[in-house]
């Protein structure tokens, strides 16, 4: 997923496959663990995130200068193995404890013919996740979209022409083949990020005018899904609905389907500038967007209907939260297994992890006790503490018919519960 580090000064991201640490980037790397928030952890120097969770400092890694986009390797057992792309078009695999590198793949670099300014880095989503996607600024006679395989390694052909001039001594095996599928000659890649259904193929933000999907094999563009667009920014995935994209432009969230892909199903604006959206991981239909210099993050829950075989335009229903205070965001990411988490960072560096509670359905009882959604699996009494366990995911519930006041934490397997949200 593209983040520019020109218009988000600190970001932050959680580790994909372990719950409980996360890192934030702006000048250099922080690694974070997550805790129970205990009132010496103060006097530890942790970061208060809730009343219940804190988060402990872990590490620093410093050794890359001029960040401009980091993606996690998701691969199990490489846990904390990241790919940083550099202001020079460099993209190089680091990590928090160099000293005991298990992949073999610390300090590798993929390194463009020409250089210029790295925009986009994604690994691979699916599949064996071996493939490393980088998108860069644009450079004549040469291609921007580089998809190297991160286990080849050798003649270091593809390092740039101002190290081999400095006759200086290199391991030639930290650097790269040629990449394994190059595309998009004389243009720049804004973002990008790959299909985990289609491991071989990604979509990509191109010459800010087209949404292209690329398939790795055929070493071409799939022609007939191109989209004519300026929204070719934050360009992602739905992790439900791998046919859905979305993407953003100045002030406009703009919506996708790779099935009729001529035009977008949905376009929504925004009083601000958009900085960065994700989809909810854990909730369908789940779109999350941060403006400039805001501090909420507004919600778009997509709501489909169909009429006999015609899917009818989906109805967006909109929310923004506050999740730190009235601080203005720098960036957000979503816990990738505790529903309704988010992870945010302000432009001066707080950190604070609360709980969305976006869809806050609710039902009425004969007996006049009120029950609302607390998670895609549970129900929770406003009135008691009764906490039922729903069976299926697909029960229908009946709008109460006066609001409900009130704020729910999520109760999860990794008792990672958040503070409750203020409405």
């Amino acid at each position: 997923m593209f983040i520019s580090m020109s218009v988000i000064k600190m970001d932050i991201l959680w580790a994909p496959n372990i719950y409980d640490k996360f890192i934030t980037f702006g000048t250099e790397l922080s690694l974070y663990q997550i805790e129970e928030y205990k009132e010496d952890s103060v006097e530890q120097n942790a970061l208060k995130l809730n009343d219940e969770l804190a988060a402990n400092l872990l590490s620093i890694n410093n050794e890359h200068q001029y960040l401009k986009c980091v993606s996690w390797c998701p691969k199990t057992g490489y846990e904390h193995l990241l790919a940083v792309g550099q202001a020079n078009g460099k993209v190089v695999l680091t990590s928090f404890n160099q000293q005991h590198d298990a992949t073999g793949l610390v300090n590798r670099e993929f390194v463009p013919r020409h250089g210029r300014q790295c925009n986009a880095v994604c690994w691979q989503s699916g599949g064996d996740m071996t493939l490393l996607a980088a998108g860069l600024d644009k450079y004549r006679s040469d291609n921007s979209l580089c998809i190297w395989d991160v286990h080849k390694s050798g003649s270091g052909s593809h390092y740039s022409d101002d190290r081999r001039s400095t006759g200086s001594i290199v391991d030639l095996s930290l650097f790269a083949h040629k990449p394994v599928a190059e595309f998009c000659m004389s243009e720049v890649v804004s973002s990008l990020q790959w299909f985990s259904h289609q491991p071989k193929t990604l979509i990509a933000g191109v010459n800010n005018k087209h949404l292209r999907i690329f398939d790795t094999r055929t070493q071409m563009a799939c022609n007939p899904l191109n989209a004519v667009t300026k929204a070719v920014y934050g360009v992602t995935v739905d992790p439900f609905h791998s046919h859905r994209i979305a993407s953003f432009v100045e002030n406009q969230v703009v919506i996708w389907d790779t099935r009729s892909f001529e035009k977008p199903i949905v376009t929504l604006s925004d009083s601000r500038p958009i900085v960065k959206i994700a989809w909810s991981p854990t909730r369908t239909n789940l779109l999350a967007a941060l403006g400039k210099d805001s501090p909420t993050i507004k919600l778009h829950d997509f709501q489909h209907t169909t009429d006999g075989n015609d899917e009818i335009e989906p109805t967006v229903v909109d929310r923004s939260v506050l999740l730190n205070g009235q601080s203005f965001l720098s960036s957000f990411c979503w816990h990738p297994n505790n529903e309704n988490n988010i992870l945010t960072v302000s432009l001066t560096g707080r950190i604070k992890c609360r709980l969305t509670n976006h869809n806050l359905r609710q039902t009425y009882r004969c007996t006049e006790e009120v029950f609302f959604l607390a998670t895609k699996l549970s129900l929770r009494s406003a009135t008691s503490s009764k906490l039922f366990v729903r069976k299926r995911c697909d029960i229908e519930f009946v709008p109460l018919m006066k609001p409900l006041k009130c704020c729910s934490r999520c109760l999860d397997a990794n008792k990672m519960n958040s503070e409750k949200t203020d409405r």
